[in-house]
């Protein structure tokens, strides 16, 4: 098991749905949460958070190259980051 706990927080997710590893196997892509507060998230093969984005509500998660594809369940949306935006949004 991995990360189900990140210490005095609690639960280092909120309601995660899937994941997704990089072909390079150094980050690990998460789909995490529901409504206002859901998000992509991005974590090292170490579990050291390397960015969050907001999605409403987050589902399926894929990966092409730099392209990230995420079902947003409550926008009836897929959307498409490319992961070169996200270094703006570290934590």
């Amino acid at each position: 098991m991995l990360w189900k706990d990140d210490g005095l927080r609690g639960n280092a997710f909120k309601d995660p749905w899937y994941c997704k590893i990089s072909e390079d196997l150094e980050n690990i892509f998460i789909s995490d949460g529901v409504g206002v507060s859901g998000c992509v998230k991005c974590l090292s093969s170490q579990g050291q958070s390397m960015w969050e984005y907001p999605c409403h509500m987050p589902r399926g998660i894929d990966m092409i190259g730099d392209h990230i594809f995420v079902a947003d369940w409550r926008e009836d949306e897929i959307k498409v980051f490319l992961q070169i935006i996200f270094t703006s949004y570290l934590c």
